[in-house]
């Protein structure tokens, strides 16, 4: 088992891809999605393939979606809010979420500066 662990610091600004300034640090977010679990884990099975290169496009670290007893979450781990933003952006995605005609209302959000990460393999 190999233990990888984040330890980012702060590139000078001219060094900075895609990271916010002067942070270096991970930025976590997580979705919680009322409804029908059944009918969310299928429409989420259903766009995983365009949502998935979504993230891989803006730098995702980790994603994880989970059927709950009230509806889905998801959980994605991004380099920094830039990328987090910007995959939120990301005409392929809206267009997924029109097409799902999931409500506003059933979705609660949740943005966090990650502390420290470790990725197990």
């Amino acid at each position: 088992m190999t233990t990888t662990t984040n330890t980012r610091r702060a590139a000078p600004a001219d060094e900075v891809k895609g990271s916010a300034p002067a942070s270096g640090a991970a930025y976590l977010t997580i979705a919680r999605f009322s409804g029908d679990p059944d009918r969310l884990l299928d429409e989420y099975r259903k766009h995983s393939e365009v949502m998935s290169a979504v993230g891989g496009d803006h730098g995702l670290i980790l994603h994880a979606g989970a059927k709950t007893d009230s509806g889905f979450l998801v959980v994605n781990l991004w380099p920094s809010s830039l990328e987090s933003e910007a995959a939120a952006q990301d005409p392929r995605r809206l267009s997924v979420l029109k097409r799902t005609k999931i409500n506003p209302d059933q979705i609660r959000r949740e943005h966090h500066q990650v502390a420290h990460y470790v990725v197990v393999r």
